[in-house]
């Protein structure tokens, strides 16, 4: 989530490049960036939260931007408006053009970050009639029915508030989110390849073909929403890297996961799966199956009253991740309010952090445009090993044709050939 005012979760500072095109770039917190294309590799971070120095709060001095402190003040005063409460922490752009959040006093673990009332939220449930029967068809709307589409159907909300203009009691907050994202899904073919890990080219493929297809659904089942392909691809980036979901009930309190926690659980179905399309196929449904075991049960186990629900939520979404364990997100009924509360202490002027779960470079990458080096959380998937040893010195003079045999006998070699995590 590391992100420019503005424009995307990336950074540029010391870049690791390839050479033409776009470019990896290391924070000197030690977390890798991708702006673009390049054979990059990730650096060492400091033990501990890092310490940034704080150039401004205001946007100003920090991009090119001319309007984003305009659109910062704005955004400020709205969440005022709002009700939004963050008394500990504001937006700051930092000395390596990073906008985050900043400490503004002493923070403890389980103080908390941000409150905010659900009304000051973009909240789609999965069984919310169709909002806007003037933007989308209902027929369509009532067909978007699962985990993934849940998405979908956020994208769609946000899409209807921008597109109301200064009119959407969520203008400001939509004005300042970023216009572009370079994350992995923007990466062209050629660029994705110099990556060289086979794992993540699919991943990404599989991503880019959601989206085109939900594109291609919207314009075909509800033909009269007049929405680009870019407009739908970039409310699709917002929800995908910013969501929360959970479920909402009147007599609960519910907590929330970061969506991509459990995509980030779901690498250990590579193992189990016989082909290649086996074990995307599976890298998919345990996805969206984890995520839901996550959450609260439905209907009579969770009150009978309960809705998943799809959430953006302005201040909360602007701050940037660190490894560690996953921090929660809490609604309560009685305030009908969102709380997150930080889970480690921050001092004055250190960069203020939340953690998205425990989640692999992979899903770092795919989904924020950055890795980290000492991610405990990181996972690699080796294919055919086999292969690989014998194509390299001492191993291929070390296995003869009849050590070859016993080994194929006895599963060694069909399980050197396999992937594995």
């Amino acid at each position: 989530q590391r992100e420019r005012a503005g424009v995307s979760r990336s950074v540029v500072d010391v870049c690791c490049s390839s050479g033409k095109g776009k470019s990896a770039s290391l924070r000197r917190d030690g977390q890798v960036a991708l702006t673009g294309t390049a054979k990059f590799q990730a650096h060492s971070r400091p033990t501990g939260v890092v310490t940034h120095s704080v150039v401004t709060t205001e946007a100003s001095t920090a991009t090119t931007d001319p309007n984003s402190k305009e659109l910062l003040e704005s955004f400020a005063a709205w969440r005022e408006e709002q009700k939004i409460s963050s008394p500990k922490i504001d937006i700051a752009f930092f000395e390596d053009g990073v906008r985050g959040t900043v400490s503004l006093e002493d923070v403890k673990a389980g103080d908390k970050l941000v409150e905010l009332p659900r009304s000051a939220c973009i909240c789609i449930g999965e069984k919310m009639d169709c909002p806007f029967p003037e933007f989308v068809k209902e027929d369509y709307w009532n067909g978007l029915v699962g985990e993934k589409q849940g998405l979908v159907r956020l994208a769609l909300a946000l899409l209807h508030e921008k597109k109301k203009g200064a009119s959407s009691a969520f203008h400001p907050y939509i004005r300042q989110l970023p216009k572009e994202f370079y994350t992995l899904t923007t990466f062209s073919n050629k660029e994705l390849k110099e990556l060289q890990y086979k794992p993540i080219l699919a991943r990404v493929e599989s991503e880019k073909k959601f989206v085109s297809d939900a594109y291609k659904r919207l314009k075909k089942e509800s033909p009269g929403a007049k929405l680009s392909k870019e407009e739908f691809e970039w409310a699709m980036s917002v929800v995908q890297s910013r969501v929360f979901s959970g479920q909402l009930d009147p007599n609960l309190k519910a907590r929330l996961i970061p969506k991509t926690a459990a995509v980030g659980m779901a690498t250990a179905a590579f193992a189990s799966a016989s082909n290649d399309t086996g074990r995307w196929l599976a890298v998919s449904a345990m996805a969206w199956l984890l995520a839901s075991d996550l959450l609260p049960k439905k209907g009579k186990e969770a009150g009978g009253n309960a809705d998943t629900f799809n959430i953006l939520m302005p201040m909360i979404d602007a701050i940037n991740h660190i490894s560690g364990p996953k921090t929660e997100f809490v609604y309560s009924a009685l305030s009908d309010k969102f709380t997150v509360e930080a889970g480690r202490v921050f001092r004055p002027g250190q960069e203020s952090f939340i953690s998205y779960g425990q989640l692999p470079n992979e899903d770092l990458a795919v989904r924020y445009g950055f890795v980290e080096r000492n991610n405990n959380n990181d996972v690699f998937v080796l294919e055919d090993m086999l292969g690989w040893l014998m194509a390299h010195e001492p191993a291929a003079q070390a296995l003869d044709q009849s050590q070859l045999t016993e080994l194929r006998q006895d599963g060694t070699l069909q399980a050197l050939e396999a992937p594995v995590a």
